[in-house]
């Protein structure tokens, strides 16, 4: 859904009103089964609207991307800036196996 609404104002790409209206009611249905019910707010949905936001903004830079590199180059480039990214996070987390069988 946040990708349908960003695509219009940062890619010139706009969703008609019907495709919209069906991204919503699609919408609607995952928060249901998501989460059926009212009931408190818990700190961790920020986590994954965070994740969401990150996403969406991944896939409008590939599609803006798309029209200058090749995808193996764009590919390549993703993979090394999540490994570089995220590898602190994994070596602040290392633990070493007790042996080498293990």
């Amino acid at each position: 859904m946040l990708v349908a609404l960003l695509a219009g104002p940062l890619l010139g790409e706009w969703v008609g009103l019907r495709r919209f209206i069906a991204i919503a009611v699609g919408f609607v249905g995952v928060l249901i089964v998501v989460h059926p019910g009212v009931g408190e707010f818990h700190y961790a949905v920020i986590f994954a609207f965070g994740s969401m936001l990150a996403y969406a903004f991944f896939m409008l830079l590939t599609r803006f991307l798309a029209a200058h590199d090749a995808p193996l180059v764009m590919l390549f480039y993703s993979v090394l800036l999540g490994a570089f990214g995220l590898a602190p996070f994994a070596l602040w987390n290392w633990v070493w196996p007790p042996d080498a069988t293990a």
